[in-house]
């Protein structure tokens, strides 16, 4: 608790909150650790960690998602506070040469959303999201460290990655596209885009992302907070 890492100013003076992290590794049971923050003065820093599994479980049960069969789902990814909790996760519905299709959400109501990478349709290998980078900003580079986030529709947040590299005069790479969605904890009621906005677990979600660079020319990114809770589960 005394190593506060500084991550800035939020416009809260302290928030106690805890990220879970759930890895299946295959054929293997469902590693879990819970990591206790503490946001204080502009920083960070860890107030415990828990990792039995079966105490995490029985006291998480609600933020908990699992499958049919009810085994934990894999790389869950959850900020929980004594009000709501949030889920960031990436889904292989949306990839890049879907951004900006119309009607995807009903399309997977009723499945008839088709994902073709090899579609000869018009518009289906277009990537309207470019545009909404002001293409005034200057140097251009700067684009590759900027997040836009889509908050038009009204139960969850979009949010998008560029390429690690930037923008050039030809897109190659799509973009990653990640999603927030946050629950009170009294009654799982979904928190409305506007309401994920302004929430402090949003915010420091938002506020500690850094580019993952494990791998090379790698476009995706995750918390500093989700990096630790990753760290612990490995170890």
């Amino acid at each position: 608790p005394d190593l506060r890492l500084k991550i800035g100013t939020l416009p809260f003076e302290e928030k106690q909150f805890t990220v879970i992290y759930v890895r299946k590794p295959k054929k293997q049971e469902a590693k879990i650790v819970a990591v206790n923050f503490t946001y204080k003065d502009g920083g960070i820093s860890i107030d415990s960690i828990e990792k039995d599994r079966f105490e995490i479980e029985k006291k998480f049960s609600k933020q908990l998602r699992r499958n049919k069969n009810g085994q934990l789902k894999n790389d869950q990814q959850i900020y929980v506070d004594g009000n709501a909790y949030i889920s960031c996760y990436t889904d292989d519905y949306y990839t890049s040469t879907l951004i900006g299709k119309e009607k995807i959400i009903d399309g997977l109501k009723n499945n008839t959303l088709k994902i073709d990478r090899s579609a000869s349709e018009e518009g289906s290998r277009f990537f309207p999201l470019v545009s909404y980078y002001n293409t005034d900003i200057k140097p251009i580079n700067k684009v590759g460290k900027m997040v836009c986030i889509d908050s038009t529709n009204d139960s969850f947040l979009q949010y998008f990655v560029p390429p690690l590299g930037g923008l050039q005069s030809t897109i190659k790479k799509g973009f990653r596209v990640y999603h927030v969605i946050g629950n009170r904890n009294s009654d799982k009621k979904y928190l409305t885009s506007s309401e994920l906005l302004e929430h402090p677990l949003t915010k420091l979600h938002f506020h500690t992302l850094t580019q993952n660079v494990l791998r090379i020319n790698e476009n995706s990114v995750s918390s500093l907070l989700q990096k630790i809770a990753r760290v612990l589960v490995d170890n």
